[in-house]
């Protein structure tokens, strides 16, 4: 069958069936492996890109729990933190009275809405002190953003008995 062909339509022969096989091993071989590959590439991209996303969803959790100690337990009713504030002066203080508590006020921006509560209590310097500093370090539902003392004087028992005024603050997100 050859026989009859010169060189040169031999040679051309052997490049036209080359080719054929070169483009039947293309598809079905190597485009399949490059395919595979380019797969495996954007996998692995992927991969990365998840890995560096779950160590920043860590980082926000303990950025969200930084603030929620700074500003205060979110999602928290505001009759239900007063309600701990009284709590709170009850068990820790027996010498200390509540004078005041002033209702909730509440304010709005565009993101938040902040609840104030506003506690008057009576007793002795020390004892005051003390129990600001305890609402600061382990009040988990609210923030101390002010305190004042003064005195004043008592015309039934013509004393001057000295108090202490704190503001309470906690935010929730503006929905």
């Amino acid at each position: 069958m050859f026989e009859n062909l010169t060189y040169k339509q031999k040679f051309l022969a052997i490049i036209a069936i080359s080719v054929l096989l070169g483009f039947t091993a293309y598809k079905r071989s190597f485009k399949l492996t490059l395919d595979a590959y380019n797969e495996y590439y954007e996998l692995s991209e992927q991969l990365i890109e998840i890995n560096s996303s779950s160590s920043t969803v860590k980082e926000l959790d303990i950025e969200i729990r930084f603030l929620d100690n700074l500003l205060g337990e979110e999602n928290m009713e505001s009759i239900l933190v007063q309600q701990e504030i009284l709590n709170f002066v009850t068990n820790k203080s027996k010498s200390v009275n509540v004078f005041d508590l002033a209702e909730v006020h509440e304010a709005s921006d565009n993101k938040f809405i902040i609840h104030t509560n506003q506690l008057t209590i009576e007793g002795s310097f020390e004892e005051l002190l003390k129990i600001v500093y305890e609402f600061e370090k382990e009040f988990p539902y609210s923030r101390v953003v002010n305190t004042s003392f003064f005195k004043k004087k008592d015309f039934k028992t013509r004393r001057i008995k000295l108090y202490a005024r704190i503001i309470f603050q906690n935010y929730e997100k503006n929905i």
